[in-house]
């Protein structure tokens, strides 16, 4: 039986806990649960969250059996009317949602109100509080609109009347509540004894902001949350706060679409009373009989996160260069296993995708397995040429992979509108939220490695023609570097290719040092020497697939797509490596060296015409030349 679970982002606590149940209920011999992310409905952050989405269309009668939707994310900004007609789209598969939309669909829920009521009794009745502030949403979401109405119901059940001045609007933020908090200190002081926030975020907000201000929690002012998120319990401060058993609600879906698929009757809605879990924050020492999760982190816990928190650097760090599509392959594998990942493999599509915005994501029909292994190690593939290429409108991925695809992770590949394909894994050891980020650093390098990939190829196709064509018109003699007529052909047409791309790059505009002394001093034959060893310097520099030309006398320019950021930086400390080993070992007279100016061009620039740009590589030629003159007078004198 396969069921797919859809949820928004395995970066939050609370998806993670209804993974964590959903995948602990049965043996993945008889049920496999496969995560899909498809990010939030709707883009108010990340304009490019919808290519998340397009891994639901992976979902299809013939890989999945039934669906699991964690609705609770959505109902913030949705209606129940859009995520009903959200859901049509999965034609013929039963669903479960984990949040109530509406009666045909069945449903997992939870109720709050009894949780809120017992807190704000709790904070009247045993510890004496009067005046009670409310951190809430201004949203029209029903969670927080019952969470509002049972705080105002105890507040009156326990014969204190609520003064209105009291509720603070935090939207779920903790930065947004933050400020409301000292907004409200600014016009009535801290006239509250204790705070009832309607989740954990706003909550911390309020004891971080009550730490700075130097007030004593609880004995000055109590505070309570709601979600009991891995802070609340960890913190040396425990949080006073709601669990809304979240890994029984994931573990009750997966129970009730599984009976659903087997035929059984079942009760259509099943409702999950939220508990209270009272805290230090509050005034109470734990019950850990009433609060099994309440544990501080270790030494040892907090080691293991350190040390997964490098392994994303080293990552970050090794793929932030930037590298052809093959390259990239190669490594990805061993990287994928060295943070833990022990099954995974890397779809992508036979040709990228710019996508724009849309309600409904339509597959190409032919993809090919990039990367693949498997912990049986019977699968290995990324490491040779050799793919398997399939239909992803059939499959997720191909026959014989893997056993089974439970407890597999469906996310999409993708950096900014460029979508290339998806990735299925199997977590390791690792924090979700860690995976999340690995999955950014992975999408961006294979997205930038195929651009520059095609940018080569592209330029390798320009180089074929030049061979082609006439080679004494666009090649300088002397050095058999591009001339300038050779330069502006084939320059501005690689500029044109890589900005086509979106890419970005560095043009070069060289001028070799005192040529005209060394022809003076030495003869012309030892300039052209020079001329010569410089254009073997920059050959050795640049890439293959670089522009480079000599434009007369002692000028050269490059231009370089992809060609940014560190290794565009150290350019100049490169080639100068390169004429002082030149200076060591050569036994010529003269000195070679060699002044640059570089100037970085991307899609977003007014202007993209080679003219233009080289004009402004020779202002900061210009100046290079003015610098290394002041300093030459400075050792004269």
């Amino acid at each position: 039986m396969k069921i797919a679970l859809i949820i928004d982002s395995i970066e939050s606590e609370h998806s993670q806990m209804i993974l964590a149940g959903a995948t602990s209920v049965f043996d993945e011999k008889e049920v496999s649960v496969t995560t899909y992310q498809i990010g939030s409905l709707i883009d108010d952050q990340d304009p490019f969250n919808y290519q998340n989405r397009s891994v639901e269309t992976l979902i299809t009668k013939e890989n999945t059996d039934g669906i699991i939707f964690l609705a609770l994310p959505h109902f913030h900004f949705e209606s129940n009317e859009y995520l009903v007609k959200y859901l049509s789209q999965f034609k013929d598969i039963p669903v479960v949602s984990i949040g109530y939309i509406n009666e045909e669909i069945p449903s997992v829920a939870y109720s709050s109100k009894e949780c809120i009521t017992e807190i704000v009794d709790h904070l009247i009745q045993v510890h004496g509080h009067k005046r009670i502030a409310l951190f809430t949403v201004d949203t029209e979401s029903k969670e927080a609109q019952e969470r509002e109405d049972a705080f105002r119901e105890a507040i009156k059940k326990n014969g204190i009347e609520y003064d209105e001045n009291l509720t603070m609007i935090g939207n779920y933020d903790y930065d947004v509540a933050m400020e409301s908090l000292m907004e409200h200190k600014k016009k009535f002081g801290y006239d509250f004894d204790a705070i009832v926030s309607i989740d954990d975020d706003m909550a911390f907000a309020c004891v971080d902001t009550l730490h700075h201000e130097k007030i004593k929690i609880p004995e000055e002012i109590a505070v309570t949350g709601f979600d009991n998120s891995i802070r609340s319990y960890s913190d040396e401060l425990g949080l006073t706060t709601g669990s809304q058993k979240t890994k029984e609600q994931g573990a009750l879906a997966v129970k009730m679409i599984h009976d659903i698929l087997l035929g059984k009757k079942i009760e259509k809605h099943a409702c999950i009373q939220a508990k209270a879990i009272f805290r230090e924050s509050c005034g109470c020492k734990r019950n850990l009989e009433n609060d099994d999760e309440s544990k501080p982190i270790t030494t040892s816990e907090w080691y293991n996160q350190r040390n997964q928190f490098l392994s994303v650097i080293k990552l970050y760090t090794l793929m932030q260069f930037e590298m052809p599509y093959s390259t990239v392959r190669s490594k990805l594998k061993y990287e994928l296993i060295t943070i833990g990942v022990r099954d995974a493999c890397v779809c992508l599509f036979e040709n990228p995708m710019n996508t724009k915005k849309s309600k409904q994501f339509e597959l190409p029909d032919k993809a090919y397995v990039s990367v693949a292994y498997n912990s049986d190690n019977t699968v290995q593939i990324g490491e040779t040429e050799a793919t398997i290429e399939f239909d992803p409108r059939e499959k997720l991925v191909p026959d014989g992979l893997f056993n089974n695809l439970d407890k597999m992770i469906v996310m999409a590949l993708y950096r900014f509108s460029t979508l290339i394909g998806y990735i299925v894994f199997k977590p390791g050891d690792f924090d979700l939220g860690v995976y999340s980020l690995i999955h950014k650093i992975i999408s961006n390098s294979l997205v930038a490695s195929m651009k520059i990939s095609y940018v080569q190829n592209e330029n390798r196709n320009l180089h074929s023609a030049v061979a082609e064509a006439t080679k004494d018109s666009i090649s300088d003699e002397l050095t058999e570097l591009f001339n300038r007529r050779g330069l502006f052909q084939f320059g501005q047409a690689a500029i044109d290719a890589c900005i086509a791309m979106k890419g970005s790059g560095t043009v070069v505009f060289g001028d070799l040092d005192g040529l005209k002394f060394i022809n003076d001093t030495y003869g012309h034959d030892a300039g052209d020497r020079a001329i010569i060893a410089e254009a073997k310097i920059l050959r050795k520099i640049f890439r293959e697939s670089d522009v480079i030309a000599r434009l007369g006398g002692d000028e050269f320019c490059i231009v370089a797509p992809g060609l940014v950021g560190s290794a565009a930086a150290s350019l100049a400390s490169r080639i100068k490596a390169e004429c002082d080993l030149f200076n060591k070992n050569a036994g010529e007279s003269f000195t070679l060296s060699i002044s640059i100016g570089q100037i970085l061009f991307s899609s977003t620039d007014e202007t993209l015409d080679l003219h233009d740009i080289l004009t402004k590589a020779d202002y900061k030629l210009y100046e290079e030349k003015r610098r290394k003159k002041n300093i030459k007078n400075k050792i004269d004198l």
